[in-house]
This record gives C-alpha cells, structure tokens and sequence, in this order.
C-alpha cells in the first residue's frame, strides 16, 4: 500500500455548460473533505451508552495562493456572488475522480499582505447526494 500525497488530490472547478469541462484550481495549497453527522443517543435503563449517527453533512474546503490568470477560482468567485451560487466539482488524484458533487458556495475569502502573496480560502457545502463519493478509488 502506498501513502497518498496531498499534492497528487486537486479540485476541479465546472464551467457550467451543457458538457461542462472542469479545470483545476490554481494555486491550491491546500483541500480539505470532511463528512460530520449529529450523534443520537440510543441509550435505555437496560442498553446503556449506545448510539448512532445520522444526517451526514458533506463539507469541503480549499485554500492557497491567488494565481491569475486562474479559469477555477474565477468561476468560484463568480458563483460566489450570485444568486444560485452553486457549481460542480471534482477531487481528482490523477486521472481519478474521487468526488463529484454540485455544491454551494460560501466564505470566500482573499487576503493581501504588504510583503506576501495574497491567498484565497472558500467553503462548499453539498447541494444534493454526491456523483461519486469514493476516497479510496483507484480506477
């Protein structure tokens, strides 16, 4: 088995057309997927400390250096600040599609330090029940 690499996982950004082309995010320093779900306590006089999670919530988040020109993180900022704001996206290690999910975006940030490179940061937050959800796929 061989440990995967943060750098080989990269987010796709889609164009929103009819057969929509995703282009990767430059500058992506860093991506980050995360499933949460709320905790309910099954416990009763007789079953003590049993319990379960429900309402999974999928959530992603993505952070890096500004590089423009960048067709991704355009799109994301004009998805941003529109009325729908949703898109599509993909995490991809390789040629491998990970991830597939239209999601909403949210927080999108940019900073501009005197001496540094600006950076950007943004949420996504699932819209509807994934394309494709499988992190461990090789194929």
């Amino acid at each position: 088995m061989a440990y995967v690499l943060g750098k080989d996982v990269k987010l796709f950004v889609g164009d929103g057309a009819g057969s929509e082309v995703f282009t990767a995010l430059g500058g992506e320093g860093s991506l980050s997927w995360a499933r949460s779900s709320t905790e309910v306590d099954l416990s009763s006089k007789g079953d003590p400390g049993l319990s379960t999670y429900v309402n999974p919530k999928l959530t992603l988040s993505a952070s890096g250096k500004l590089k423009l020109p960048d067709t991704a993180l355009e799109r994301i900022d004009t998805v941003a600040k529109s009325s729908t704001n949703e898109v599509n996206v993909e995490v991809k290690r390789g040629a491998v599609v990970l991830f597939k999910c239209a999601v909403g975006i949210g927080n999108f940030t940019t900073d501009f330090p005197n001496e540094g490179v600006a950076t950007f940061s943004f949420n996504m937050g699932c819209v509807a029940t994934p394309d494709i959800d499988d992190l461990g796929a090789t194929s």
